[in-house]
This record gives C-alpha cells, structure tokens and sequence, in this order.
C-alpha cells in the first residue's frame, strides 16, 4: 500500500529531522519515538517545553523542509565512526561499511534501518500540534505531509473532509 508507505516515511524522516534540530539547536536528546497510523510524538528529556518552544521548533523543521535537503541511507565510513558526528544512543561496536546511517545534509547523521524520503521538500510541510509532560520528560506530537493537509480538510467547515 504505497499511500500507508510514504505516510510512514514522511513522519519517519520528519521525526529524524526535529529530533536532529532539538539536538543541534537546543541540546534536546528524543528519549523515544513513536509512529501509527493515527499519531506520531517525540518523548524529549526535557521536563518544560513551552508554546514558543513549540513554535521555534515548526519554523526551524519548515525551514530545513522548504531547503529541499537530501535524505540519504548509506553505510558508515571509518571516518563516520571516528568523527563523532553519528546521532544515537550508543553506537555499537562494529566497523565501517557495517553500519547503516541516514544522512539529512548537514542536518542530521543518525543510525536508522527504516525507511524515509528522498528530499526533506517530499515532507511537504511539518505541523508541531502539542506538547504534554510525560514522566519527567515531555511528549511532542508532530504531523507532516499528507495528515498537515488531510487535517487542514477535515477542519473546514461544511466541506466534510473532501
């Protein structure tokens, strides 16, 4: 079913996408991640996350969606392993060309074996729809793509979602 498919990949990558940014940008680590057909959140360590937050996240991840960045699965290089860079919990003991990796462009070098976009501009738009604490930590639920416009639909009145 390739509509379930590229929904699938479109929140996966955008998953990797904000958790690279809350990384990068504001020292965020993603605890976990969760995706199913009707949500998809982010469990970052953080215990306060605040509606600016919130906001600064969507524009930064639409920022790097709009720079049409390429996604790319490729193996680890020696340098890869060495170079510090990888985002992951704890890298395994393995050696180059052992490790699978999917590169955001100067975005993002995460171990990852799922399946994502090509382009950061096929995720079409990122929507940060709320934030609740969730053991000490705080849940983030995020859309992209395919359910920002399906709920954009759903939300007009007397169209009945068409």
């Amino acid at each position: 079913d390739w509509g379930h498919r590229f929904d699938m990949m479109q929140q996966h990558t955008a998953q990797h996408l904000l958790s690279a940014l809350a990384l990068n940008e504001r020292a965020w680590v993603t605890l976990s991640f969760h995706l199913s057909e009707e949500s998809a959140f982010v469990v970052f360590d953080q215990s306060k996350i605040t509606a600016s937050d919130l906001v600064w996240l969507e524009a930064q991840a639409n920022s790097r969606v709009r720079d049409a960045l390429n996604v790319q699965p490729r193996l680890a290089s020696e340098a890869d392993l060495t170079g510090g860079g990888i985002r992951c919990r704890k890298l395994p003991d393995v050696r180059a060309g052992g490790l699978r990796l999917v590169d955001i462009d100067g975005v993002d070098l995460n171990t990852c074996g799922g399946t994502h976009v090509h382009n950061t501009a096929a995720l079409q738009m990122i929507r940060v729809l709320k934030v609740e604490p969730h053991r000490g930590a705080s849940r983030v639920y995020f859309e992209a793509g395919g359910r920002v416009l399906g709920r954009a639909r759903r939300d007009v009145p007397g169209d009945g979602g068409r």
